[in-house]
């Protein structure tokens, strides 16, 4: 049996297989591909999302390069998107809590 030639099926990579995975399910999350260097893990190259860094890593891996020189590291969000988040919430609660008062009161 021949195997596909071209952009046949994705498979995820084994050392990458639950980066990206939270209890909400999938979500899309920023990427780094780390290197191993002497001074400890270098950021190496960033990704808009976890596919594109596990495909990227998947590439270096049949290219030659050790599987223990390089990983797949997720990126929180900043502090800003977090306050933002935050500050969201709070201004829905705050219109639920006066949603609830007028139609209780008046």
């Amino acid at each position: 049996m021949e195997m596909p030639q071209g952009g046949g099926g994705h498979l995820p990579s084994p050392t990458a297989a639950d980066i990206g995975r939270t209890w909400l399910g999938r979500l899309r999350r920023a990427a780094v591909l780390e290197r191993f260097t002497k001074d400890g893990w270098v950021p190496y190259q960033r990704f808009g999302s976890i596919e594109g860094a596990r495909t990227a890593l998947d590439e270096a891996i049949a290219r030659g390069v050790e599987p223990d020189h390089l990983r797949v590291n997720e990126v929180g969000p900043s502090t800003g998107a977090r306050i933002a988040v935050t500050a969201a919430v709070a201004m829905i609660a705050l219109l639920a809590a006066w949603w609830l008062y007028i139609m209780v009161i008046g």
